[in-house]
């Protein structure tokens, strides 16, 4: 009898411990979400540099300057036409492509991928083909409205140059989907981080490689969109973690790189 009175009491605790991660990642979900992003809606180049101009509500998301099929773009302001983004939390932290035209000449414009954006779950106007994780919006209208982005809280891990790749982990629990390559964008987003992080507001989470040499650590927040609160570096003239300006990211590199 006290073997399944002690059975029945683990079993609530689960459930509790569950219906309590799936309550905090819903109000992560509904209310902690940044507001829509969207492409600028035009940009102004002067036909002398690949540096054009163009407003934004959060200019540091985007690169600073443009792609054009010719090297240099022809001057002239493009109106928005269409976006290339990833799906709403896709495993991976890519840029997103915005797309501009004037006549027949076409300029894109790239988005920082520690800014990970992606996009918008609620909108029809992204479609994606087969299984894709890439989806294409366009306006026919020159609208940048239509295409709404959005980001999620995580946390973006950026592997410059270690070999060895770069994977993530909170009380030994893997919460990056595979290890990051030299050069590639990962990252470690709530939904994933928040059972292994467990009920503590404050998560460690250790950067190490894949054979399991450690990195260093980041602390963050999980009650305040995982936010980044201290980076350490175990050895830092040896491999060194640092968080990127403005962002809710890290580098991991040598030192002799950075």
């Amino acid at each position: 009898m006290k073997q399944k009175v002690t059975a029945i009491l683990a079993l609530s605790m689960s459930l509790a411990i569950q219906n309590l991660y799936s309550a905090q990642s819903s109000q992560l979900t509904n209310d902690l979400n940044n507001k829509l992003i969207y492409c600028p809606s035009s940009i102004t180049c002067d036909g002398n540099s690949n540096a054009c101009t163009f407003k934004a509500d959060t200019p540091e998301y985007w690169e600073k300057t443009v792609g054009a099929a010719g090297g240099t773009p022809a001057a002239g302001t493009y109106r928005f036409a269409e976006a290339s983004a990833h799906k709403s939390r896709s495993e991976y932290a890519n840029p997103v492509y915005c797309s501009y035209k004037i006549g027949d000449k076409w300029i894109s414009l790239r988005s920082k991928p520690e800014a990970n954006l992606e996009t918008y779950d609620g909108d029809s106007n992204w479609k994606f083909n087969n299984n894709s994780t890439t989806g294409r919006c366009s306006s026919s209208t020159y609208n940048s409205l239509n295409c709404p982005l959005e980001k999620h809280h995580v946390l973006i891990i950026h592997n410059i140059n270690i070999s060895d790749g770069v994977v993530a982990s909170a009380n030994n629990v893997n919460i990056t989907s595979q290890s990051i390559g030299r050069g590639q964008y990962g990252k470690a987003s709530y939904n994933i981080s928040l059972p292994a992080c467990g009920l503590s507001d404050i998560c460690q989470i250790d950067i190490t490689s894949p054979n399991g040499g450690y990195y260093g650590y980041v602390i963050v927040n999980m009650n305040d969109q995982m936010n980044i609160l201290g980076v350490y570096s175990l050895r830092p003239n040896e491999i060194l973690l640092k968080q990127v300006e403005s962002f809710n990211a890290i580098e991991v590199s040598y030192p002799f790189y950075s």
